[in-house]
């Protein structure tokens, strides 16, 4: 059955409305629990340092306050992604059968090495240096505790994002344009969504990877799992010295991304031949 295009631009912007929303309300919370405390100290703050106190200790909990904001929007989403998949079963789409699950550990293994060899890439390239707010950003999320880094990033982002981008954005464009155009759309839209260029470049390689993965397993749990386990190897590896490890000898880098990079295409090809599902990419 040809499927119906009434999807308007107002569906593509609204979880982001929802998401900015809640990330609003989240941080007008956080910013009330840090200044208050400062005036019961009967301590007089002016505006100037009152705004330096609050980014601060933003970017002192800035791990917390992104997992609080994507705990919050994954009801939201939850909802928004039931609402169109109701949809799409009043149209006769019918979904493909479930992958065996011995078949998710291609998407692991495809996940840790596309995640390191990536990142090593992205050092070499010497990419961070044409972003200023990278370093920042990085250094701040990984200033957490390790284990509100694993709940935070490696859980609860990867699910409030791939709702966000692979259940509600992506779908939706696959409703009103083609689908190679679709995948690309919500791949950069994912890569530009994270506000710099490191990335937005890193956001838009793997975001592409997982709205494949998301199509060719035809489940979101899919996409999730190859979101969660790139953040809780970025996570793992930073915690246990695994790049400073890579990159304390040249060698070595040389030879880690050069194995990344045929080992990711590896698992890529056998990910594909495992299902018969075919995706046209034609834009």
């Amino acid at each position: 059955m040809e499927r119906k295009r009434t999807i308007g631009v107002f569906a593509i912007i609204s979880p982001f409305l929802v998401y900015y929303a809640v990330s609003l309300v989240v941080e007008i919370i956080a910013s009330i629990l840090i200044i208050v405390p400062e005036m019961q100290k009967g301590g007089t703050l002016n505006v100037e340092e009152t705004a330096i106190q609050v980014m601060n200790a933003f970017m002192s909990h800035l791990t917390l306050i992104t997992s609080a904001v994507a705990l919050f929007v994954i009801p939201f989403f939850g909802l928004m992604y039931k609402k169109d998949s109701a949809y799409e079963k009043t149209l006769g789409i019918v979904k493909e059968e479930k992958a065996p699950i011995w078949k998710y550990a291609i998407i692991i293994c495809l996940a840790i090495v596309a995640c390191i060899g990536l990142n090593n890439l992205i050092v070499l390239g010497n990419v961070a240096a044409y972003s200023g707010t990278y370093e920042e950003t990085a250094t701040a999320l990984y200033k957490e505790s390790f284990f509100a880094q694993v709940i935070g990033l490696g859980i609860l982002v990867p699910i409030a994002e791939e709702f966000m981008f692979r259940g509600i954005i992506y779908k939706r464009l696959s409703f009103i344009t083609r689908k190679g155009k679709a995948m690309l759309l919500s791949a950069l839209m994912f890569g530009l969504y994270h506000g710099n260029l490191v990335q937005a470049i890193y956001g838009f390689i793997l975001g592409y990877l997982a709205v494949y993965i998301y199509e060719k397993y035809d489940s979101l749990k899919a996409s999730i799992l190859f979101h969660s386990v790139i953040n809780l190897t970025s996570v793992i590896g930073t915690e246990y010295g695994l790049y400073t490890w890579i990159f304390g000898n040249v060698f070595r880098v040389g030879i880690v991304t050069v194995l990344c990079g045929a080992m990711a295409s590896s698992f890529f090809v056998i990910m594909q031949k495992q299902f018969k599902k075919e995706i046209k990419t034609d834009v």
